[in-house]
């Protein structure tokens, strides 16, 4: 019961913040976006220091930051250069790396977060530049169906997901988030400056951000077991640490951006 009045006092007084951060836009959120994926690689090459590895900090963060900001600038050809430059700066990398101590093993960790946190923190920014109400509808999707697959989960759940990484998730509460989900859809379709698109449309995006979420999370879980924890960090009290908090949203951000992309050709 504490644990769940800590989650209920952060997500009060978070979400709202995050909220006007998210309406405001530009660099208020482009600052947001940084600091909280910044904050998410760091505990997440803290997890290889529990596992025995040597992260690379240094050209992680850099690549970290470049992918972002290129994905800020909005520019598909500064993105494509952002993409194939960020390997290859951790390739020239490797060498100065290893005479400190970091092994190849330990490298490409340390290059897979930043890729992974980078492209899916670039593409949770460049949500808002399709319209406040799509990236609205993001965020209260991933919220929604976290939350509808805990509760249903916690009441009714029997049937195990995925014991031997998560042995909290469940396949009831996996349909009972996508339920969830679909009410949020209907919330968003009859609200008119909620709606967005089609009903045929925002139930893909359910679909498509359930199964992403699921994985984001189950990715994250995988970590930390193999590093022998149960949240990345105590950030944030009852909820763990900024990776645990935003490993759908990494997931989920480029397929539902590459989603509305298809809706507009």
């Amino acid at each position: 019961m504490a644990d769940i009045t800590k989650r209920l006092l952060v997500a009060l007084i978070l979400i709202p913040l995050f909220l006007l951060i998210l309406y405001a836009g530009g660099p208020i959120y482009l600052a947001f976006v940084l600091i909280a994926i910044s904050l998410a690689y760091h505990e997440y090459l803290r997890l290889l220091k529990l596992r025995g590895e040597n992260p690379a900090y240094f050209p992680g963060f850099v690549g970290l930051w470049a992918l972002i900001l290129a994905f800020y600038t909005g520019n598909t050809r500064t993105m494509a250069i952002a993409l194939g430059a960020v390997p290859s700066f951790f390739l020239l990398a490797f060498p100065l790396c290893k005479i400190r101590g970091t092994d190849l093993r330990s490298h490409g960790a340390s290059f897979f977060g930043s890729m992974y946190l980078g492209v899916g923190g670039g593409a949770a920014y460049l949500l808002r530049n399709c319209g406040f109400r799509e990236a609205l509808f993001f965020f209260f999707l991933i919220w929604t169906f976290d939350t509808g697959a805990y509760v249903v989960g916690s009441l009714g759940g029997r049937k195990k997901l995925a014991s031997s990484i998560s042995p909290g998730k469940t396949v009831e509460g996996f349909f009972g988030g996508i339920l969830w989900s679909i009410a949020l859809l209907f919330v968003f379709y009859f609200v008119p400056f909620l709606k967005f698109t089609s009903i045929p449309r925002m139930l893909a995006l359910v679909l498509a951000i359930a199964g992403t979420a699921t994985l984001g999370d189950l990715a994250e879980s995988a970590i930390k077991r193999e590093a022998g924890v149960k949240d990345s960090s105590s950030l944030l009290p009852g909820h763990g640490g900024a990776l645990d908090r935003l490993d759908s949203i990494i997931a989920s951000s480029p397929i539902y951006l590459l989603i509305l992309a298809c809706f507009k050709m």
